[in-house]
């Protein structure tokens, strides 16, 4: 072997080994590409998930509202029902009290009639269809 045949082997193994290191270089540079690719898909998902978890705390907010608007409204179609249970019990008492007055005020008339010196028997007539229909009403109100 001479010094040309040695020079060409070093030169030839130092070409493999450059084009080896290239090659290293490259891969590495790819790697280093996906890696970089990687990492901001990663903080694309990291913002989406903070995104996800501010909307999810408003939305756990507003239903948290909601639940409190619905009880309140509950309470309220409650104190609602007592009162319109007490109404119709006062207005029972108040018919009951004018059927009391009307009938009273029916004998009374009644009794003023047939007491007084010319009979009127169309009067009595009439007052007693009036009291018929005052009953009829009072009692179909209840």
């Amino acid at each position: 072997m001479n010094y040309r045949d040695g020079l060409f082997f070093f030169e030839e193994s130092s070409l493999f080994a450059l084009q080896g290191r290239a090659q290293i270089l490259r891969s590495a540079e790819d790697t280093l590409a996906a890696v970089q690719q990687a990492e901001a898909r990663l903080l694309e998902i990291s913002a989406l998930q903070a995104e996800l978890v501010f909307q999810l705390i408003r939305q756990t907010e507003i239903s948290d509202q909601l639940y409190e608007n619905a009880i309140t409204t509950s309470e309220m179609v409650e104190k609602g029902n007592i009162q319109l249970r007490e109404t119709r019990r006062r207005a029972r008492d108040g018919r009951k009290w004018l059927l009391v007055f009307l009938i009273g005020v029916s004998c009374s008339s009644i009794i003023v009639k047939q007491t007084s010196l010319q009979p009127r028997p169309l009067t009595v007539t009439f007052s007693l269809i009036y009291f018929y229909a005052v009953c009829c009403s009072c009692f179909s109100a209840s």
